[in-house]
């Protein structure tokens, strides 16, 4: 091939990558989240690697395609929710250089990255595409604290830019399980970075979510609007499966969570999204069987002023619901065997204030407990017994484990079916009509305290038709949720808080 037809196709092989990129200028970016469980051959963890990161460069070819400009990975994704012994870290884990130099992997022979780390490196760099995945990550350390090989060992969530730079590294704050042996750093580390169209992209791991540091350190002090988010989230029920949880999150900050999920349902893990905040959800799945899937979307930029405010006050607004059921993949389970292997934890509500909803028709009620007032509007147009449906309270502390103690409150609809206690947080696809629901939560104090939408379909996925809203007033912070079309098949209704003050959390 001469030079001169050598340098036509670059030429369009770079006219072909403008075409596709979003720039500063575009009103959108478009985003790749995967839905994915990797093949977990416990005996041979390098297989597993090997196998996975091969998976990885196919989606992302894909997604380059179809002129994604980030994908995003789940939790877990390269090394499977299986984790190594510590005794295995040493080699299983890899040092990841700081992202302040901009390492590139794939050409630099002289960094001691692991090779699954260098292969996507180069995939991003040949496909020019923004790469956001989790990985174990190994760093040096001296000192009483450190163990005995003179390792740190973390759960890392790492960025690769289009040139194949490790542009972000993210490292998980909270462990859920309490047998977990990761470390944390000693103080928050916020990460963070910018993309070429324009967009700052925040970062962190799964259940960091539901804390106060490192989230609302970046949505609240530094303005980020947009997040790369790996999980392996556990399905709990009726309050966290995890569309539900993260739709909500990311509506009440109004940010857009680009959140990818493990997929493990014989162990509770399921759920991928991509949630625009105040938009609503673009796409997103929450799987009750195995599968490997990517979703794609056309994510609105955010832009609103910079505030360091604590709660950040919105207006009412409508709730755009889901307007593609499609995307969703929205569906009716109407057997109990279609959640024969789904694992999923119950809540226990043993606790809580609660009241049976005895009655069709129109009916207000409130129950207040501790720093929490909820009260309730209700119009049922339909009883499909022996279904029944309860009003809760709960403003207390809940025990995740030993390391995390947290302060919770909550105001809900929630189902039952039947008229006892124990059979709350389970369900069945019943006719029970609600014709109009208004939960409103009012607290005592307006400090550290945050609210979100919660919400809950027997099919898995939040109910469409409703507007939120939240306002400090007074000295009190109110939050509230309103029904605007009826519903059936209502699994949970009302808003959800954490009261951060109460937190009793060991890192």
């Amino acid at each position: 091939m001469s030079i001169s037809n050598y340098t036509v196709i670059l030429l369009l092989l770079a006219v072909h990558f403008s075409i596709q990129r979003s720039t500063p200028d575009s009103p959108t970016y478009r985003a790749a989240v995967v839905e994915y469980g990797p093949t977990e051959y416990h005996d041979d963890y390098q297989r597993t690697m090997d196998e996975s990161a091969e998976k990885y460069t196919q989606y992302i070819r894909e997604a380059a395609k179809k002129d994604v400009d980030i994908i995003v990975f789940p939790e877990g994704g390269l090394n499977m929710l299986h984790f190594p012994l510590r005794s295995e870290a040493s080699y299983r884990a890899t040092f990841i250089p700081n992202p302040s130099e901009k390492v590139i992997p794939c050409i630099n022979e002289s960094i001691a990255v692991i090779g699954a780390l260098k292969k996507l490196s180069c995939v991003a760099r040949e496909n020019q595409i923004y790469i956001a995945l989790n990985i174990l990550e190994k760093e040096e350390c001296g000192g009483s604290h450190c163990s005995s090989d003179g390792l740190l060992v973390y759960l890392s969530n790492v960025v690769i830019d289009r040139n194949g730079a490790i542009v972000l590294r993210s490292r998980k704050n909270h462990q859920f399980d309490v047998m977990a042996w990761f470390n944390s750093t000693e103080t928050i580390e916020l990460s963070m970075f910018e993309s070429d169209f324009g967009v700052t992209f925040g970062s962190f791991v799964c259940y960091d979510i539901m804390f106060e540091s490192p989230p609302f350190n970046l949505t609240r002090q530094f303005n980020i609007t947009d997040f790369v988010y790996p999980g392996g989230w556990f399905l709990g029920l009726p309050f966290t499966s995890t569309v539900q949880m993260q739709s909500g999150w990311a509506y009440a900050e109004d940010v857009n969570l680009i959140a990818s999920g493990y997929n493990r349902v014989s162990t509770g893990h399921s759920g991928s999204g991509i949630f625009a905040g105040r938009r609503g959800i673009l796409t997103a799945v929450q799987p009750l069987e195995p599968c490997n899937e990517m979703l794609i979307a056309d994510v609105p930029k955010i832009n609103r002023a910079n505030t360091s405010k604590q709660i950040q006050q919105r207006q009412r607004e409508d709730h755009p619901g889901i307007s593609n059921t499609d995307v969703i993949r929205r569906k009716q389970y109407r057997r109990s065997s279609d959640f024969e292997h789904l694992v999923r934890g119950i809540e226990n509500f043993e606790n809580y204030t609660t009241k049976v909803i005895s009655q069709v028709g129109y009916s207000e009620e409130t129950l207040t407990t501790n720093n929490v007032t909820c009260d309730f509007k209700v119009n049922l147009t339909h009883f499909d017994y022996p279904i029944t449906y309860r009003i809760v309270a709960y403003d207390d502390i809940h025990v995740a484990n030993a390391k995390n103690i947290l302060g919770i409150s909550t105001c809900a609809i929630i189902q039952c079916v039947n008229e006892t206690l124990e059979s709350c947080g389970h369900f069945e696809e019943i006719s029970t009509m609600f014709d109009f629901i208004e939960v409103e939560a009012t607290y005592a104090v307006d400090e550290n305290v945050f609210f979100a939408p919660n919400t809950l379909a027997t099919d898995m996925l939040p109910i469409e038709g409703w507007t939120f809203d939240s306002h400090i007033r007074n000295g009190k912070y109110t939050a509230s949720i309103f029904l605007t079309a009826p519903v059936q098949n209502l699994v949970t209704f009302g808003v959800r808080g954490r009261i951060f003050v109460r937190d009793q959390i060991t890192i």
